[in-house]
């Protein structure tokens, strides 16, 4: 082959190639330099882009039309809905119903055992064991010292009597729960802990409204010779991001309660729920009044209404220092009463986060704390005109009676029926405590 012809030929099939490289290349970045230009233009107002309209959004028909649906029509009455599937279930499953109760001693006592492990469970977790949280009588005063901090905020006088307001700071969940208490002209003297139901603002009404449905039973008790300390529901009123940030306690029919929100993130972070955090709040009170000299001999009782009834229970069942507790629970049927109607319209499932211990109601409807609290001196009752809740105070306190005779403690159970609504009686709830610890106080 020559190899000078080979070089000649090969030079002017290069030089042809690269003509047609260059060639390609210019088209690209011809092309490169156009589309950014259309690119540019597009976003230019000047262009003239033609839009199409949404459609409309169709009136909303709320009778079924069976005739244009073949699909719905096929599956009518052939599925179980899903409501009434799991109702079935937690009826199948659940360890206890309304119709067991009341139960034998040592029925009881498994019974009673089982809730408190529901309880520690939900206390436990990345701040630590929930077996820390459970006192006894005989606990040494201080012994959860480090599991919360008290800080002073304030002095202020209510009615004439001197409230002093602190802060709980829970080291578990770093909640920072308002508190406040009150010292009698009288000390030391027995100790009542008030709880607040669900309201705008429960220290306000626990001190300062003397006519709230919670009757400033607080400030009424310290007046009548008590020592008293209040705390806050954890997600409301001056824990409130509606309060913090706008200094407000309700608007446009919005409570300063964020239990919903907190409570929804709390399940999506799998973090502690909302009552296990109050209940630590709680237990934290108790045990910073166990420390106060001018409690006397750390007896303590605990009083509450609507939500609050049922924080004297919870606590009561976890720290024994308190000897006697007022409860007014809003008793009504979450579950039990729908069982076999779902569809029924005023079903609303589990609506209260506040006692919804992950598992508790495996082991009976609301009714199950005032079993479990038994036999704990206990004054309860209603208002005869206090609806929805009469309907079923009016069947679970018989029983709740003959619970106690069970347990052979009949003279501790007291039931006290009013003539009023959701209303906390204060004048029967201040002579029961004046009863229980044998204290005179102020007439």
């Amino acid at each position: 082959m020559n190899f000078t012809s080979w070089r000649v030929l090969s030079r002017a099939r290069l030089g042809q190639s690269a003509r047609c490289l260059l060639l390609v290349l210019l088209s690209v970045a011809l092309g490169i330099v156009i589309g950014a230009k259309v690119f540019d233009a597009r976003e230019l107002p000047s262009v003239n882009v033609a839009s199409t309209a949404a459609p409309a959004q169709p009136n909303q028909d709320l009778t079924y039309d069976w005739a244009n649906d073949p699909i719905g029509a096929a599956f009518y009455k052939k599925v179980p809905p899903m409501l009434e599937t799991v109702l079935k279930q937690y009826a199948a499953a659940r360890q206890y119903s309304s119709a067991d109760f009341p139960l034998s001693p040592g029925e009881h006592k498994v019974f009673r055992d089982r809730i408190l492990d529901v309880m520690v469970k939900s206390m436990t977790g990345k701040g630590g064991n929930g077996l820390d949280w459970m006192v006894k009588d005989d606990d040494q005063p201080g012994r959860l010292r480090d599991r919360f901090r008290a800080d002073h905020v304030a002095k202020v006088t209510v009615h004439g009597l001197e409230i002093v307001l602190f802060t709980l700071t829970i080291a578990d969940t770093g909640d920072v729960v308002p508190a406040a208490l009150c010292y009698p002209g009288q000390t030391p003297a027995p100790a009542i802990l008030a709880f607040s139901g669900h309201t705008h603002f429960g220290l306000r009404e626990l001190y300062v409204d003397l006519d709230s449905y919670q009757q400033g039973i607080a400030w009424r008790l310290c007046k009548a010779g008590f020592v008293t300390a209040a705390i806050e529901k954890i997600d409301s009123g001056i824990s409130s991001t509606l309060f913090q940030k706008k200094g407000e306690h309700w608007r446009d029919n919005i409570w300063a309660d964020d239990e919903d929100k907190i409570a929804t993130t709390l399940l999506g972070t799998g973090d502690y729920q909302i009552p296990a955090r109050q209940l630590m709040a709680n237990i934290a009170l108790a045990e910073f009044m166990a420390e106060d000299p001018r409690v006397l001999n750390k007896k303590m009782g605990a009083v509450g209404i609507s939500l609050g009834g049922w924080l004297t229970l919870h606590t009561a069942l976890v720290n024994g220092r308190i000897k006697a507790i007022a409860n007014f629970g809003g008793m009504w049927s979450y579950l039990e009463e729908y069982l076999g109607s779902p569809e029924n319209k005023e079903f609303a499932g589990i609506n209260d986060f506040s006692q919804l211990f992950p598992g508790i109601w495996m082991l009976g409807d609301q009714n199950r704390f005032l079993y479990a609290a038994a036999p704990v001196p206990m004054l309860t009752g209603y208002g005869r005109n206090d609806v929805p809740y009469v309907n079923f105070k009016k069947y679970f306190h018989p029983r709740i009676q003959e619970q106690y005779q069970l347990l052979g403690k009949p003279g501790d159970i007291e039931v006290y029926i009013h003539d009023g609504g959701h209303v906390l009686p204060s004048a029967a709830v201040i002579r029961f405590f004046k009863e229980r610890f044998a204290w005179r106080g102020t007439d």
